[in-house]
């Protein structure tokens, strides 16, 4: 990862898609389709080489969802 600012109100990540892709361990396509969605639901912004989280408490709940999904 290029650099990010996890300090501020709507923390900017430098990264491209595959880049994350790489790093979580899935695809871009899987990557750039779940953005997608999360920047439907304004929880994130993204552009050329970056995402800005918008709702970080947001994207925990989603986080909480999914954990609870895969332990069932």
């Amino acid at each position: 990862m290029r650099g990010c600012s996890l300090f501020t109100s709507n923390p900017r990540l430098f990264i491209k898609h595959d880049e994350l892709a790489g790093f979580i361990g899935t695809t871009r396509p899987k990557v750039t389709e779940h953005l997608n969605v999360f920047m439907t639901k304004d929880l994130i912004e993204k552009g050329r080489g970056y995402i800005v989280i918008r709702d970080i408490e947001g994207l925990k709940k989603i986080n909480m969802i999914y954990s609870l999904i895969i332990e069932i």
